[in-house]
């Protein structure tokens, strides 16, 4: 006889009370006494329980695969990961420096200053805010003043007794970025597949720069099958593709390379950076396991003879995701910031904390040298942004659903903004982002970037823009 099962119950009672009358439907005779003191009722309450405890983790484990429902941080960040979205770290506060030094009035013409006293204050130099966390701030380029430019602020700093200007300041702006570098060094033995390295630090950015101690250095990739990067080199005017107005306004050009040295990241439940390798073995060469399509003549049927058979799960282990480091140490440089605290109001960046230099005259003295330098000032016209602190669980869910609609497409503005929201932390937050997409057909400059964009490269001038303010296509 076929018996009539329910199964809808999701908690304790409808357990219960089903299971009761099940056994009053079905053992009638077997079963008579269900007062609470009775075996009879202690092993349905005993299998109730069983089944809300059961119906509880089926729930939970249920929601924790939906990206909306989902309250677990590991889980969230393993469904981020599955689903392609990359997770910002703490993010840097941008900020635009203005830097000054003062030099001589020319010789014969004091109306003019003496650009071959100036230096050039090199990038990677330092200045600290005035705030509760002395923020540090390093430029992102150089600060040239050696030369007479609409870059270039000059202004009397001081007259002789005849009225005559006999010192000047010479003033320029430079990009600057906060947090601090860190060094973590990491001995890498016999090699090992999917090489990963775990990096403890609290308001993580990302990492700067990888080198072994070969002297090869490994590139940060979205994922492993990457096997391209950009790279931006200085524009030298010699880049045929450019219009000849660009060759003078357009400060670098954006190409892309083929490394194999490449890893990359994610950030665990705990806060933690993790790196992680390809699987090839950097002392065997493909073609070992895996024919060379060049060897195939009839499709199946190979020239060479000393190749009997294809191992698939070679296709695991070769270079094509990448190679993974052996026998060597790994210099790990990674950037951490104060979050949102770096945020700094203007007129608040005024000390010096390291300051790296070039004189391009090599007329000059120590004395005059030691004197210019120590006329170096620094301050911020304008607020420092940006900084912010790891993105909340709740940002990283919109970024998934974003991230896996749009499936890193350029193409709809709501993927052009997605990927403007990706943007690396070291360039700042995102704050607003706004796309209006005319015709890509031709050429189209982009506000906010450098250079021109087209239906082949928008992604990419996107992502490695350094701007902080709203991106617009037109």
């Amino acid at each position: 006889m076929a018996k009539d099962i329910k199964y809808l119950n999701r908690d304790f009672d409808s357990f219960k009370t089903d299971l009761k009358n099940f056994a009053k439907n079905y053992f009638p005779n077997s079963h008579k006494d269900f007062s609470d003191a009775s075996t009879a009722q202690m092993l349905l309450e005993l299998m109730a329980y069983t089944g809300d405890v059961l119906s509880y983790y089926q729930d939970q484990q249920m929601r924790e695969l939906l990206v909306d429902d989902a309250v677990e941080t590991k889980n969230i960040l393993g469904l981020a990961k599955t689903l392609g979205a990359k997770v910002r770290g703490a993010g840097n506060a941008v900020a635009e420096l203005s830097l000054s030094c003062r030099v001589s009035a020319s010789i014969g013409d004091t109306y003019t200053p003496d650009y071959l006293q100036a230096p050039s204050l090199l990038q990677g130099s330092t200045f600290v805010a005035d705030n509760t966390v002395n923020s540090v701030f390093e430029t992102i380029e150089d600060a040239n003043l050696f030369m007479s430019s609409s870059l270039i602020t000059a202004s009397v700093y001081s007259r002789d007794q005849a009225g005559d200007p006999n010192y000047w300041t010479l003033t320029t702006k430079v990009k600057a970025i906060s947090g601090n570098v860190k060094t973590y060094e990491y001995t890498v033995g016999d090699w090992e597949k999917y090489l990963d390295i775990t990096i403890n630090a609290d308001n993580m950015v990302g990492i700067e720069s990888v080198y072994d101690s070969q002297g090869y250095r490994w590139y940060e990739v979205d994922y492993l099958a990457q096997d391209s990067i950009l790279k931006d080199y200085p524009n030298d005017g010699n880049w045929g593709t450019l219009l000849e107005s660009d060759k003078r306004t357009i400060p670098s050009i954006l190409t892309y390379e083929k490394v194999d040295r490449r890893f990359t990241t994610y950030f665990d439940d705990e806060g933690n950076l993790h790196l992680q390798f390809g699987a090839g073995n950097p002392v065997l060469v493909d073609e070992e396991s895996i024919p060379n399509p060049a060897s195939l003549g009839v499709p199946g049927i190979l020239y060479n003879s000393q190749i009997r058979q294809v191992d698939p799960s070679a296709l695991l282990t070769s270079n094509v995701l990448g190679i993974a480091p052996s026998n060597t140490t790994l210099t790990i440089k990674y950037r951490i910031s104060n979050g949102i605290n770096d945020n700094v109001s203007a007129g608040k960046i005024s000390r010096i904390s390291n300051l790296s230099y070039d004189f391009r005259y090599s007329g000059l003295g120590t004395a005059k040298k030691d004197e210019i330098i120590a006329s170096v000032t620094v301050t911020n016209e304008y607020p420092a942004y940006g900084g912010s602190a790891m993105m909340s669980l709740e940002e990283i869910k919109q970024t998934i659903k974003a991230s896996f609609g749009s499936q890193l497409r350029a193409v709809t503005s709501e993927d052009i903004v997605a990927r403007c929201k990706q943007m690396p932390g070291n360039f700042g937050t995102v704050a607003k982002a706004y796309v209006k997409i005319g015709d890509l057909r031709h050429k189209k400059r982009i506000t906010g970037g450098s250079g021109y964009v087209t239906p082949t490269n928008i992604a990419a001038v996107i992502s490695s823009t350094t701007s902080t303010e709203p991106i617009t296509v037109e």
